[in-house]
């Protein structure tokens, strides 16, 4: 059996920095300003961001505030998110696909609601839904579903009393 040798995730990324910094103009390397983050460290964040988050989802709803599983027999088969941006009062939700459902196309659906708001999204989906967003809830507390079909039924999740 052939194996491949193993390389640290730290060998990886000083890779990765070495040949970026060999494609690198001589100034643009020179213009960096002195507080940068080292370009190791910014390869290694971004290849670590979960998906679904809003790194890599696009959402840029601000900050991830809850992050529940949906589960089907004993086995996560999606997440529901949610995310609060403080600057623009909105909360923001998505349900993403992992493990077994990823790139499985099956009705994936979400929903955030306030006490007098209200907006869903659900669509036959591979990896996530759309986003919802309730805007001007800066203060009001919000609760959000997430759910996805599998195994023949509607696998969901809630969370509540996401407030702030």
């Amino acid at each position: 059996m052939f194996s491949a040798p193993r390389t640290s995730w730290r060998g990886r990324a000083s890779a990765l920095v070495a040949a970026f910094a060999l494609a690198l103009p001589l100034t643009a390397a020179a213009t960096a300003p002195a507080t940068a983050v080292p370009a190791a460290a910014a390869t290694v964040q971004a290849a670590a961001a979960p998906a679904g988050s809003a790194a890599t989802a696009g959402i840029g709803c601000g900050k991830r505030i809850a992050h529940k599983g949906i589960h089907a027999g004993g086995r996560r088969v999606a997440w529901l998110d949610v995310y609060d941006n403080r600057n623009t009062g909105a909360k923001c939700a998505v349900t993403v696909h992992t493990g077994p459902s990823w790139g499985v196309v099956r009705h994936t659906a979400v929903r955030l609601k306030s006490a007098n708001l209200s907006v869903s999204t659900g669509a036959t989906e591979a990896y996530r839904t759309n986003r919802v967003v309730l805007r001007g809830v800066d203060g009001v507390c919000v609760a959000a579903q997430g759910g996805i079909s599998w195994g023949g039924k509607m696998r969901t999740t809630t969370v509540r009393g996401l407030c702030g």
